[in-house]
């Protein structure tokens, strides 16, 4: 009897000791900006993260009662553009995570791997999932995935296939939603540190403390390691802020702005143009103070990779003027200077992006309408008499322009 409790006694002494003993993770995601490599520590606060993360990763360095175990890093692209590019784009990225790590702490070799998954398809169908009410379109999204092949062959070049489906959804609105809210979250590399967690034996000393009001020990260090994850945002529309290239060539200031809707193909548009200026002598001026609004509409996979290009749009228009050429007799100014152009037309354009993340773009619009017109023509020298007072109807162009814009987009965190 004596000795079934020696037995025992063993045997429950060990398995505390050892059931105590368990493996835990730690992870830090990085994410980066569109076909971009390098860390960007202000993106998603990507900086403040990572010290947090790192504060949590010493912590455990210096517990003699935690050992890391491996260090992983998984890393991956967002599902547009090529093949090859993207297994560059996700390689690369683990790269940058393994390298900024380097700067804070140094491990093993040994002890590190890296999995580039270029894209992580079972990312998207759960963010797919988590966002149904904004995308009718999920299941059928899903269901893509899961059923086509992501690679095929076409004259002897690979292409995503995949990609290729999903962009036919809806007439692009679903890949184009996708592009917006989701992509960003999937251009991104993670820090996953495991480690294992031991008890004392029993008469070891415990852990001090970090400082002397922490109440740290191995069971609430982790809540110290996780990093805060940056909330993910929706995004509800976007702001072009624009000006007329060609406007500024006749010493016109001029002003724009856009705002287009997420949810839609839909955008409302104000322009303003100002000058007081005379062309460098008296007699030639082309000056102005017009307002022109505009609505308008852009035709979904019109422009290039995928975006929105071609917009009609229907504006209305004020305008107050004082116009002479050098080489005319007159000068044409609205009446006493306080009965502007009123009217309104039709417009035509193109949006062209110029960078990579769509966020400088080039228009090119041009438009035509009708308006009434009231004004006084005076013969075209010096303090020139007044010759005549008028009333038109003009019909004809009424808006050309080449635009240069840069887009911020509006977003709201997604509950």
């Amino acid at each position: 009897m004596k000795r079934l409790f020696y037995i025992l006694t063993l045997i429950f002494l060990f398995a505390g000791t050892m059931s105590k003993a368990q493996e835990a993770n730690s992870y830090v995601t990085l994410y980066f900006k569109v076909n971009r490599t390098v860390v960007d520590t202000m993106l998603f606060d990507n900086g403040a993260r990572m010290n947090e993360f790192v504060d949590g990763i010493n912590y455990i360095i210096n517990s003699p009662s935690q050992k890391v175990l491996k260090v992983e890093i998984v890393s991956s692209a967002s599902p547009e553009g090529p093949i090859k590019h993207n297994e560059f784009l996700a390689r690369e990225r683990a790269n940058a995570a393994r390298q900024y790590l380097s700067q804070y702490i140094s491990f093993e070799d040994s002890i590190i791997s890296i999995d580039s998954r270029t894209i992580d398809w079972e990312h998207l169908v759960r963010l797919v999932e988590e966002d149904e009410a904004n995308i009718p379109n999920s299941k059928e999204i899903q269901d893509i995935i899961a059923r086509t092949n992501e690679r095929d062959t076409v004259n002897g070049v690979v292409v995503n296939k995949r990609n290729q489906v999903l962009q036919t959804i809806d007439s692009g609105e679903a890949w184009d939603y996708m592009f917006e809210n989701f992509f960003p979250e999937m251009r991104q590399a993670t820090i996953i540190v495991t480690y294992e967690r031991r008890a004392h034996m029993l008469g070891a000393p415990a852990v001090q403390p970090i400082q002397e009001t922490a109440t740290l020990d191995a069971e609430s260090a982790p809540l110290l390691m996780m990093p805060q994850i940056a909330p993910v945002r929706t995004k509800v529309g976007s702001l072009y802020v624009k000006t007329n290239i060609p406007a500024w060539g006749l010493l016109i200031g001029n002003l724009g702005a856009e705002y287009c809707f997420a949810q839609n193909a839909f955008s409302v548009n104000l322009h303003v143009y100002y000058t007081a200026l005379n062309h460098f002598v008296e007699t030639r001026k082309f000056r102005t103070f017009a307002v022109q609004p505009e609505f308008r509409y852009y035709i979904p996979k019109t422009g290039l990779r995928g975006t929105r290009g071609l917009f009609v749009g229907a504006h209305a228009g004020m305008a107050y003027y004082n116009l002479a050429l050098e080489s005319s007799e007159y000068r044409y100014q609205d009446h006493n200077g306080t009965s502007p152009a009123w009217g309104g037309g039709l417009s035509l354009g193109y949006r062209l992006p110029l960078s990579r993340d769509n966020k400088w773009n080039l228009e090119f619009v041009v438009g035509a309408g009708i308006y009434g017109l009231h004004y006084d023509t005076f013969y075209n020298v010096p303090n020139g008499k007044l010759t005549g007072t008028f009333y038109e109807t003009y019909y004809g162009i009424d808006n050309a322009g080449i635009t240069l814009s840069y887009r911020f987009d509006i977003t709201k965190i997604k509950k």
